[in-house]
């Protein structure tokens, strides 16, 4: 799958994509840490959200891979996330 392939509100199979770069880190309602960075490929960019104990584990130029995640239309921009159920992990 490509980011140009995401779909607002469906689940991501199996995605790979490089970060560009880092933008906020906020503790959501919940108490729940979050990080969002660009990351694209060759078709395009996306927002990455990046949860609790992963944040600080990638540095811009890293190569990704996420795994059973989850897109979504936030602002008229595609978000990706590893979701409740899903793997992000650095190749």
């Amino acid at each position: 799958m490509e980011l140009k392939d995401l779909e607002d509100k469906k689940q991501v199979d199996i995605l790979q994509a490089k970060i560009v770069s880092f933008l906020d880190e906020e503790t959501i309602a919940s108490g729940a840490k979050v990080q969002r960075a660009i990351i694209e490929d060759s078709s395009g960019q996306a927002i990455l959200k990046i949860w609790n104990e992963q944040i600080g584990e990638f540095s811009e130029g890293d190569e990704i891979v996420i795994q059973k995640g989850y897109s979504y239309l936030f602002k008229d921009e595609m978000v990706v996330s590893s979701g409740k159920f899903g793997t992000l992990k650095k190749l």
